[in-house]
């Protein structure tokens, strides 16, 4: 699966290839409603469930298909969304970059913010809302559970735990 629609007047599709770059199909169509997209930005699958979960960036949601490109679900409470992650216990961790800020949503539905305080900005290591990024736009989870974020408002790679968000790759001079 490739998100096909960087630019906000673009095609605003999903497309689906074979392993070996064949074309099977594409979805999704440039608009607001149930099933279309503005500005599609990164994309995964569910391992549960093949479900395609899509940062639907312009529209400000997650938006849900199914591996044919059935509109199943979204959630609409973000702000710009720029990557989207799952861990192994079934979380989605997404990068929300318009409200500086990184999102969880349980295996449940439940959408919470791990970390950064919407629509404040900064680069201030912390727990929770008291840690600040500026334009967060990449976010990673490794084996053990750690979520690193790339803040691009401050060329800076954040490491989340249960204890605190650290920055730990500084910005360069």
């Amino acid at each position: 699966f490739v998100s096909d629609g960087h630019a906000i007047d673009g095609p605003s599709r999903i497309v689906k290839f074979t392993k070996d770059g064949t074309f099977i199909k594409a979805f999704g169509t440039n608009g607001y409603g149930p099933g279309q997209l503005r500005q599609p930005h990164a994309l995964n699958i569910d391992p549960a469930t093949g479900h395609v979960y899509v940062a639907d960036r312009i529209n400000s949601r997650i938006v849900i298909f199914d591996q044919d490109g059935k509109y199943l679900h979204r959630w609409t409470q973000f702000g710009m969304p720029s990557d989207i992650v799952f861990d192994a216990q079934g979380n989605i961790y997404v990068a929300d970059t318009g409200n500086h800020t990184i999102r969880k949503i349980t295996s449940a539905g439940v959408v919470t913010t791990l970390a950064g305080s919407p629509c404040r900005t900064g680069s201030t290591d912390g727990t929770g809302s008291a840690a600040m990024f500026c334009n967060p736009y990449g976010v990673a989870v490794d084996s053990s559970g750690n979520i690193y974020v790339a803040d691009s408002g401050h060329n800076t790679i954040h490491n989340i735990t249960s204890v605190a968000c650290m920055r730990f790759w500084p910005r360069r001079p």
